[in-house]
This record gives C-alpha cells, sequence and structure tokens, in this order.
C-alpha cells in the first residue's frame, strides 16, 4: 500500500515564495532580503538579491492521506514505533529541487545520502527521484524539539516513502563510523547539516569519501559565508571545481584543479559525473 500511495498519490508544485522567510510570499527582492532571518549571515546582500529570482520552494500536497488508516505495525522499522502518527508538518525550507532533479537525470544513481534532513522536504524530494527497490539514508540527530524526529518519521509515512527512506538518528561524526564499518558508497550525498566552516570541512573530509567513481556530492546555502568558507578550504585542499550559484553546489574534479564556475552558464556536461 506504501508504493501505491507513492506512485499514484502524489502531487509536487513549485511555487515561487521568499526563500528564507516563510511569512513573506510576495516577488520584492529587497523586502525579502530585509525580513529574511540571519541576513547577517549572507555573503553579501547584492548576492543575495541577485540570486532571488531563481528561488522556488519546492511543495507537496498529502491531503488525500487519511492517517487513521495507516498500520503502522505494518511498516518498517523504525516507523513501526510510532505511536500516533502525527499529521503531515510541510515546514522546510527546499529550493534546489531542479537543480537535484537535473543531477539525477544526467547520472545514473541508486544509492543516496542525506546530511541534515530536519522535517524531510529535501528527503521526500530525492527519495522521489531514486527507482523504488534503492534507498536514501538520512542522517539528523533531530534535536529540533522534542517530537521532531517523529514528525520526520510520520512526514515519510504519509509520503508514501517509508519503505525508501532509512533514518540515522545521530551527528554526522558519528554516523560516519556506521557507514564505514559497513563499507557503505553513495551515489548521491546531499549536504545541509551544521553551517559552521569546521563542521561543513569535518562533514566534507568525512563523507566525501563514500562516493563512488561516479558520485557526486552537493548540497545547500551557499550564500551563506560559514558554508561557503568550508566549501572554499576543502574544495581548495583536494583540488576540486566548485559549481555554485543561487543557493546551491557541487563539486567535481576537473583538470583545471581548484576553481569556482556557475552552473547556470556551464555545459550539461558539467552535470555529469565521471572519476572523482
Amino acid at each position: 500500500m506504501q508504493k501505491k500511495i507513492s506512485l499514484l498519490g502524489m502531487i509536487f508544485l513549485v511555487l515561487d515564495v521568499h526563500p528564507y522567510n516563510v511569512g513573506y510570499c510576495g516577488d520584492d527582492a529587497e523586502i525579502s532580503y530585509e525580513t529574511s532571518w540571519g541576513k547577517e549571515r549572507f555573503v553579501s546582500k547584492q548576492a543575495y538579491i541577485e540570486a532571488f529570482k531563481y528561488y522556488k520552494r519546492y511543495m507537496e500536497d498529502y491531503s488525500f492521506v487519511d492517517i487513521a488508516k495507516i498500520v503502522v505495525t505494518k511498516l518498517p522499522y523504525p516507523y513501526c514505533k510510532l505511536s500516533p502518527v502525527m499529521p503531515f508538518n510541510p515546514f522546510g525550507m527546499y529550493f534546489n529541487c531542479e537543480y537535484v532533479r537535473k543531477i539525477f537525470v544526467n547520472n545514473d544513481i541508486k544509492t543516496a545520502l542525506e546530511i541534515g534532513s530536519h522535517h524531510g522536504v529535501s528527503t521526500r524530494h530525492i527519495a522521489s527521484l531514486l527507482p523504488d527497490e534503492c534507498r536514501l539514508y538520512a542522517v539528523d540527530p533531530w534535536e529540533y524539539y522534542k517530537g521532531s524526529y517523529e514528525q520526520f518519521l510520520s512526514n515519510m509515512v504519509i509520503s508514501g516513502l517509508s519503505y525508501k527512506v532509512i533514518p540515522i538518528q545521530q551527528q554526522t561524526n558519528v554516523a560516519i563510523n556506521f557507514f564505514r564499518q559497513f563499507k557503505k558508497t553513495f551515489d548521491f550525498i546531499y549536504l545541509d547539516g551544521n553551517h559552521e566552516a569546521e563542521a561543513v570541512v569535518t562533514d566534507l573530509e568525512n563523507y566525501y569519501p563514500l562516493l563512488t567513481a561516479t558520485g557526486v556530492i552537493c548540497g545547500d546555502d551557499w550564500l551563506i559565508k560559514t558554508v561557503r568558507e568550508g566549501l572554499q578550504q576543502f574544495a581548495q585542499k583536494h583540488g576540486l571545481t566548485i559549481y555554485a550559484d543561487c543557493n546551491f553546489w557541487f563539486l567535481k574534479k576537473e583538470d583545471c584543479g581548484y576553481c569556482y564556475k556557475s552552473f547556470l552558464t556551464a555545459e550539461n556536461s558539467a552535470w555529469r559525473f565521471g572519476n572523482k
């Protein structure tokens, strides 16, 4: 039943809205910047305003799902421990759906990992792009508030993705031991965890080696100063090219070594990945 809901029922809408302040849905970039949270963390006001036109929020509608009819005991672990399934909560700020989709279209992705999931809006999109027999590991401590982990699990159940998403409720520096122990590798890694520069570097150092030969590591919040600093430090150390625009980025091993390129103006070949 879970797969039928996933295949037949999911409705995805892409709407133009403000990327950080969900209370502002206008199209004025100046107002959007002034009302957004954490604007002091952005690289610059001008960069934010220039990127504003590219922001598109990923939305879903699961209002048709009757949670009272979900048989929790038949769900895979840990979803079968939910008591009860909580109402769907779509809260989340995920604006990279078209770029993530483009990576999937241009590459054969069967194994995926997400660092930082919160309520799972990006998780649901990434999982929906994977073939039914494939799995997405979602790593997050879910320490935002009491019940946040249960909300994530409930959102996965309601979206029909509990059979596809495997949650790992741990800090990233602890979860890495599990993946190393079982020699897990991934075609796709999405990074949206701790945004401090040191933490970004640590996550990249830990998880970049888990990529397959044709794998890609990408993520959110290129416009945040500390995220950009961490990415640049890691890419320079390992001679990687940073493709970044708006709030999205991905890393690639190219002959030019460490440099920055715009993926908005890049040829389609930039979205295809070979040996790292």
